[in-house]
């Protein structure tokens, strides 16, 4: 009897379990670089969003440069808002993407200009980069050139206005006046009207806007030296016109608190106020009376709010004020002086600058002021033997009695805050 064995039922189901097993395992690794080919896809996707994040916020600071650059005076136009501390617009769409950019800072101060860009890699999901910038806004403010009146000028009485340099040895002595060098480069400006009288003396120019006017009484004379000392009268040809155009916008507070000044005793003398560098605030500044003194020993920038009395103020070697005033009305003429007495304190050291709410300032009897007065909403008057060194811009100017105003040439090399507009760092967040 033979017995015979099949194996082929049990080879092809061992076959068919391997070709199973082999299809499982394939479906297996087919999936799993399907998955990780989708997840790289997407990773390639998201990188390619998020590289574009970048040139989209970088478009938002072009934005606020160009916006700042045209815009020099009022950044609350073109779509911008103000809101607390920050300019802000709508979101700016683009290709692919969009950008939120928003700064804080005033015309002529530090700005910080926040950028936000966001690339579109899958469905509406961003890719972010956010670019933050710090910079240096242009000035608004016009450039010193002698006495600029928003509105009406009026001059009587015996007023004599000429210019000297306290940079230059051959207009000036020591870095001060000197009457044996005083030069006919004064200018006298206003875009309204200007009555000039009495004996009035401008060496130099005037000048008025397209429909301003200019009228001339008395013994007045505006000319160079020589035409002045002879026997003429009236405007000498040529120093007059009526094309003044400067914008003069108002003074922005620079920052809205700071550590008030205090007491001390510097080089065995003690002061009632002892600025020593960098911001302050105060909500008056007549803590001595009528015989307050102030020294400042560095560059220095204080904002006073009340009442302000100040006797005299001594500067170191080397040392600026900044002096922002909101007090409506002030009578103004400290001493200006250096802390030893060969020491020469120049204009261009000491800046007054009149907020909005200073409407009015006051110089009489003799009053002498050494110094740059930056102040378009307040009307001056000086009278009574008054000496003013330095340039002043204001609302109005009212001028009778005796009043000599010295324009220092040099004054004119200051701007507040720089003349353009400068990058002062670039980082990505």
């Amino acid at each position: 009897m033979k017995i015979q064995t099949h194996h082929a039922p049990q080879a092809g189901i061992v076959f068919l379990i391997t070709l199973i097993v082999t299809s499982m395992f394939c479906l297996i690794s087919l999936g799993s670089y399907l998955a990780m080919s989708s997840a790289e896809n997407a990773m390639v996707m998201r990188s390619l969003a998020w590289n574009a994040a970048l040139p989209l916020a970088e478009a938002g600071v072009e934005e606020v440069l160009s916006h700042v650059t045209k815009n020099t005076a009022n950044y609350a136009l073109d779509n911008w808002t103000f809101n607390g501390t920050n300019y802000s617009r709508p979101s700016r769409p683009l290709t692919n993407g969009y950008y939120n950019v928003s700064f804080t800072g005033s015309p002529g101060s530090l700005l910080t200009i926040t950028s936000t860009g966001y690339g579109l890699w899958k469905g509406n999901s961003y890719a972010s980069r956010t670019v933050q910038v710090i910079a240096q806004s242009g000035s608004t403010i016009p450039r010193a050139v002698g006495m600029i009146a928003k509105n009406q000028i009026n001059f009587a009485g015996t007023l004599v206005i000429d210019s000297y340099n306290s940079t230059n040895a051959l207009y000036s002595s020591n870095g001060q006046y000197d009457p044996a060098k005083r030069g006919d480069r004064a200018t006298v400006e206003t875009p309204l009207f200007f009555t000039l009288g009495g004996n009035s003396r401008v060496y130099g120019s005037v000048a008025t806007g397209p429909n301003g006017s200019i009228t001339v009484k008395g013994n007045s004379k505006v000319g160079d030296m020589a035409w002045i000392k002879g026997p003429n009268k009236g405007i000498q040809s040529g120093h007059s016109t009526n094309n003044f155009n400067s914008a003069i916008p108002d003074v922005v507070l620079p920052y809205t608190s700071a550590a008030a000044p205090a007491s001390g005793t510097v080089a065995n003398t003690t002061y009632n106020y002892v600025l020593d560098g960098g911001n302050y605030m105060a909500p008056s500044l007549d803590a001595g009376g009528g015989n307050t003194s102030m020294i400042v020993t560095a560059p220095s920038v204080l904002v006073v709010t009340g009442p302000l009395s100040l006797a005299n103020v001594v500067f170191a070697p080397g040392a600026t004020l900044d002096l922002f005033i909101a007090t409506p009305s002030i009578s103004f003429s400290p001493t200006i002086q250096g802390m030893t007495g060969s020491q020469v304190v120049t204009p261009i050291q000491f800046r007054v600058w009149g907020l909005p709410s200073c409407t009015s300032m006051d110089m009489t009897g003799k009053d002498s002021f050494t110094g740059m007065i930056y102040a378009p909403e307040a009307d001056i008057q000086a009278r009574g033997n008054a000496d003013f060194y330095g340039s002043c811009t204001a609302n109005t100017f009212l001028m009778n009695g005796t009043f000599d105003f010295h324009y220092d040439e040099a004054t004119a090399s200051y701007t507040p805050g720089g003349t353009t507009f400068q990058i002062m760092s670039w980082a990505e967040k």
